[in-house]
């Protein structure tokens, strides 16, 4: 068995260490002049900022001053450095223990300290050079037998006592292993508590716990995770890349993919959660019980832009609340605009996102080609209520009820939304409500299907008393769902299948065209929230009047009375509107004749205005 004072990894020099300096057994005069400089800096109220360099293959004297003479050891910088330091790392790998085994023993982020991985360090042409991923840069947890887990570091990284201006940036994180009594059974590749530092472009693969493998956040923590990928990490319990327990977080274009969950949480488990997701992707991460991707309990979740894609919960018992290929929402209430989720798969209900004892709220959402064995290809809604608006619900599968949206004692509102070609095997192929008292307004509902074909309970099946549908567009109407302004005509999608020929992919153009029953069809009574959208970001009513779907019907350049045609009476109104040729704001109502957008109405505008009536005839 290797000792404290053992030589260990080739490259790297272990021996003993003064801890209160940071100093190896045998200084090197230059290692006790960098020693000496901070304690003289510290002692005359003066701080040292400057770089300190860690190089594992460094051949000089170790006083982090150069890189020839860079620490190989990256405890030793973070034992010397101060506020307004920068540490640069060159590529290789460095353990946190010292050589002891200590599996105690982490990386600890410092306040006011920027640690930088990826460089190429000594012996380069130009040591410099940073690239993240040509320099891979390695903290690794793995300080013992590398065929035996179970004596790797409980937590690689520690970022416990570090505010925002604490930085990681460009590393690998990987071979933590938190398995024993708490918190060391969690954040096996970091563990962030009370504090909120910042980590950027780093990688945390192959991190093990029994819950949060790669990540443990708690107790008000609100770290910013920005371009991080979490790659094949697992849990026994929940969370397989994260668990955040009662934290802020924030994670921007971060990427969670093939992390694992044995409960809940293939990728991310919260509880009690305000976290901000922003563009982050989940891509093939599992799990037993509940959400493939995200599980939410007891939180308020926002995600902002978020792929799903290919995330799968197959139910491995019969404990929890099973459900939520996507993500499974529990007693929470998360907002999700602009979110995709597409082939994601449960054998349960809830193919892309299942809603259970709480309120949910999704805007200008994709669900698109989702399958669920039980219940909800795309939505289930089991909870205080689901409310949809301006999304688009295609293709999805349910070998149960409901193949587009399941609720039952939910109180779901579909607003605005276009739900075709989903298919059930059993009844209500678009949507299916068993006493839920849901309510659909300005929805298109048309080539849905169930065993019976696509007559209007293939559309939408209410069983039970309450269901509100008015204003929509329902292929087989007949009148029984009553309602007001409702119809039953084709919507004139533009190309439901898109280029690729395949129902339920991104290409899919669900918007309307011209002769479409749905323009203006919708509640003549909308009124949007502030800066509401359509699906496709133009404003969710244009011409006073709300279309049905997820797409409003683009108003055509210079139809100043919106009747969809140019004509002599638009052409009339381009003498107020050409006065604004000198002027620096444009009034609303002149914007239609402005083609090139450029604020001014001029000659540019006209000319294309007699070239579109021209065209028109």
């Amino acid at each position: 068995m290797r000792t404290s004072c053992d030589s260990g990894r080739v490259g790297v020099r272990w021996g003993c260490r003064y801890s209160l300096l940071g100093l190896p057994a045998r200084p090197s005069l230059r290692q006790w002049i960098a020693a000496l400089a901070v304690v003289v800096g510290l002692g005359s109220g003066a701080a040292a900022q400057q770089v300190r360099y860690v190089d594992v293959a460094a051949p000089g004297a170790e006083t982090g001053m150069s890189w020839d003479d860079a620490f190989t050891d990256l405890q030793d910088a973070l034992a010397i450095a101060q506020p307004g330091d920068d540490i640069r790392v060159a590529e290789g790998t460095y353990w946190p223990d010292r050589g002891t085994g200590d599996r105690a023993a982490t990386f600890s982020l410092l306040n006011g300290v920027v640690i930088l991985g990826g460089y190429a360090g000594y012996g380069a042409p130009d040591p410099d050079a940073r690239d993240v991923d040509l320099y891979v840069t390695v903290l690794s947890g793995e300080i013992g037998d590398p065929l035996d887990a179970t004596d790797n570091s409980y937590h690689v990284v520690t970022g416990s006592d570090a505010d925002a201006d604490a930085v990681l940036d460009g590393f690998t994180i990987t071979h933590g292993q938190a398995d024993v009594g708490y918190p060391d059974n969690r954040g096996g590749g970091m563990i962030i508590m009370f504090t909120s530092p910042t980590v950027t472009r780093c990688r945390f693969e192959g991190n093990r716990a029994q819950e949060g493998g790669a990540l443990f956040i708690c107790f008000g923590a609100a770290p910013v995770f920005s371009d991080c990928v979490f790659r094949r990490n697992a849990v026994t319990a929940n969370g397989g890349a994260l668990f955040d327990m009662g934290g802020s977080p924030e994670l921007i274009r971060c990427t969670f993919a093939d992390n694992h969950a044995d409960v809940s949480g293939g990728a991310i488990a919260a509880f009690g959660s305000g976290a901000s997701l922003i563009d982050c992707t989940f891509e093939g991460n599992s799990t037993e019980i509940s959400g493939g991707g995200v599980y939410d309990n007891g939180g308020n979740l926002v995600l902002d832009g978020c792929t799903f894609r290919g995330n799968v919960q197959v139910s491995g018992g019969t404990s929890g609340s099973p459900g939520g290929g996507g993500m499974f929402s529990k007693q929470s209430n998360p907002t999700l605009i602009g979110c995709t989720f597409i082939n994601n798969l449960t054998s349960d209900a809830g193919g892309a996102f299942h809603n259970k004892d709480g309120h949910a709220e999704l805007a200008n959402c994709s669900i698109l080609n989702n399958l669920s064995g039980g219940s909800g290809g795309g939505l289930c809604d089991l909870g205080e209520g689901l409310t949809a608006s301006s999304c688009r619900i295609l293709a999805n599968t349910a070998f149960g009820y409901g193949a587009g949206v399941y609720c039952a004692d939910a109180g779901t509102e579909l607003v605005n939304c276009t739900i075709s070609g989903n298919t059930t095997y059993r009844w209500g192929g678009g949507v299916c409500d068993v006493s839920a008292g849901s309510r659909l307004a300005g929805c298109v509902l048309w080539d849905n299907r169930d065993p019976n074909g696509t007559n209007e309970d293939a559309q939408i099946l209410v069983l039970g008393d309450g269901a509100l549908v008015d204003y929509c567009c329902i292929q087989g109407l007949t009148g029984d769902l009553g309602g007001m302004g409702n119809v039953g005509d084709d919507p004139s999608f533009a190309d439901p299948y898109g280029p690729d020929g395949i129902a339920g992919t991104l290409d899919d153009d669900m918007r309307l065209t011209l002769d479409s029953p749905c323009i203006d069809g919708g509640n003549p009574d909308f009124t949007p929230e502030p800066g509401a959208t359509d699906l496709g970001y133009s404003p969710r009513l244009i011409c006073g009047a709300v279309d049905m779907g997820a797409y409003e019907f683009p108003r055509r350049f210079a139809d100043y009375d919106c009747n969809w045609q140019l004509d002599l009476d638009d052409y009339a109104e381009w003498g107020n509107c050409m006065e604004c040729l000198d002027s620096r704001s444009l009034p609303d109502e002149c914007e239609v004749f402005d083609a090139n957008e450029d604020g001014r109405i001029d000659l540019v505008d006209f000319s294309r205005f007699q070239v579109e009536r021209g065209r028109a005839g």
